[in-house]
């Protein structure tokens, strides 16, 4: 599984930074079909029927607008496709029910089925470390949400968790009537992997070849200038350094390069001042 993150933290940062596949995931975002389409049987004729079929239809109505079924087809289609799984886990608090996601580094896959369901597992550790943080408190001094990781954990996450925390035990089992995960590419695996991951190494190649364009219009937008000193500088002998001579001549050009009109009168030691095209 850490190799499965890896290469989904890879692949987030080039969603982010590279504009094929940053695209290519935006307009699968944007053409994600949230429609949910529910079919029942016909009861004409049959009163009572007919009224149970309108309460159910009621029913599963208003489950749908509690877990924001829209919004959850939307996320765990995208997710799965950038991650190449979608761990889901279904609660309820009294009558209202909602779908929360469970990323990798807490949620483990046993590798284990029950009636076709994957049987997911809770690190707990994993779990702890994620919400170890400092809790927020009111000027009055009363806790904003929960006073610790405890009360936190049996709020959000299902029963079996909270209890597998207070009796300090590795793992958590998850029902699997109240679970699911998707994946993506897994070949009978317990993980599945991301189809962006087969494009990586055409994008790491196109990013070389980027790089070396870049490098190379960086080199050829300098501007060189040689100023070239007359060889009498080095005197008769030609063993003469002329290091005055350069520096002032140096100078004399650095001072006139600043203004937006260059007009420099060169010193009797300078030969020609020319531009160098870079030949790369």
């Amino acid at each position: 599984m850490t190799n499965i993150q890896s290469i989904n933290a890879i692949i987030r940062q080039y969603v982010k930074t590279d504009d094929l596949i940053g695209m290519v995931v935006q307009s699968i975002q944007n053409n994600i079909n949230t429609r949910l389409r529910k079919s029942y049987k016909n009861f004409n004729g049959a009163r009572n029927k007919t009224k149970t079929l309108e309460r159910a239809k009621s029913i599963l109505n208003d489950f749908d607008n509690q877990v924001r079924i829209e919004q959850f087809i939307r996320d765990s289609i995208i997710t799965a496709y950038m991650e190449g799984n979608y761990a889901s886990v279904l609660r309820n608090q009294g009558e209202n029910w909602q779908i929360d996601w469970l990323p990798l580094n807490i949620i483990e896959n046993s590798g284990y089925e029950d009636n076709g369901n994957p049987v997911l597992l809770v690190n707990i550790q994993n779990l702890q470390s994620a919400l170890q943080k400092t809790m927020i408190r009111t000027k009055s001094g009363q806790y904003m949400f929960f006073r610790n990781t405890q009360e936190e954990v049996d709020n959000t996450f299902p029963p079996e968790v909270g209890q597998a925390l207070r009796n300090r035990e590795t793992y958590a089992r998850l029902d699997t009537n109240y679970t699911y995960m998707i994946r993506v590419n897994n070949f009978g695996r317990k993980y599945g992997i991301s189809p962006i991951f087969r494009a990586m190494s055409s994008v790491l190649m196109l990013e070389s070849y980027r790089n070396a364009d870049e490098t190379t219009a960086k080199s050829r937008s300098k501007k060189i200038i040689h100023q070239i000193m007359r060889e009498k500088c080095l005197g008769p002998s030609g063993d003469r350094r002329a290091f005055e001579e350069m520096a002032f001549a140096h100078d004399q050009l650095m001072q006139a390069w600043r203004n937006s009109t260059v007009i420099v009168t060169s010193a009797p030691s300078v030969q020609e001042i020319k531009y160098v095209e870079p030949s790369v």
